[in-house]
């Protein structure tokens, strides 16, 4: 099912006023709803940041407030961040999209939004940082950070040669 971005937009308000705490967003529903209004979105990804709680209780409490809204069970997911920590300091590479009374909404930078989407390389991944770049242009892009992540990750890196040109993006050093 497609979810549509006020809906979205509504539910992140509701987080960032009533459940608290700071989120990642990530996937399709970012890339809706800030970088191409025509990409759909299929479920809205959160990761919690520094959580005072499980996984398991916050995506109870984000259904709470997510299913009076119309979204299903598995249209909105508390993701753990496993693959985040991939990344050293991962945490200074987000950018605050939205603040309420008791929350935080955050996304990806671009480098670290590059290192997430070429961690995968799908068609779709590749399409979604052109609409990054499109928008947020490559000030935001440390050539540097995303060089000493991807030496351990040679997938990643033959992906971004392979792409960057396409993209826009400069040599890693």
């Amino acid at each position: 099912m497609v979810i549509q971005a006020p809906r979205i937009r509504l539910l992140l308000d509701e987080i960032c006023s009533k459940l608290g705490g700071n989120w990642l967003l990530t996937g399709g529903a970012l890339v809706l709803l800030e970088f191409d209004d025509k990409r759909e979105a299929h479920n809205v990804d959160l990761v919690p940041i520094d959580p005072k709680e499980g996984v398991m209780a916050l995506q109870r409490k984000i259904d709470s407030l997510s299913q009076p809204l119309g979204f299903t069970p598995a249209g909105v997911r508390a993701v753990a961040t496993g693959y985040l920590n991939e990344v050293p300091d991962w945490r200074r590479y987000v950018v605050e999209l939205n603040q309420g009374p008791s929350g935080r909404l955050l996304r990806p930078d671009l480098t670290l939004f590059t290192y997430l989407k070429l961690r995968r390389g799908t068609v779709k991944d590749i399409s979604d940082l052109k609409s990054a770049i499109k928008k947020l242009g490559i000030k935001e892009f440390n050539v540097a950070a995303l060089s000493a992540w991807a030496q351990a990750r040679p997938d990643l890196l033959h992906r971004y040669v392979d792409n960057r040109l396409a993209l826009g993006l400069p040599n890693l050093l």
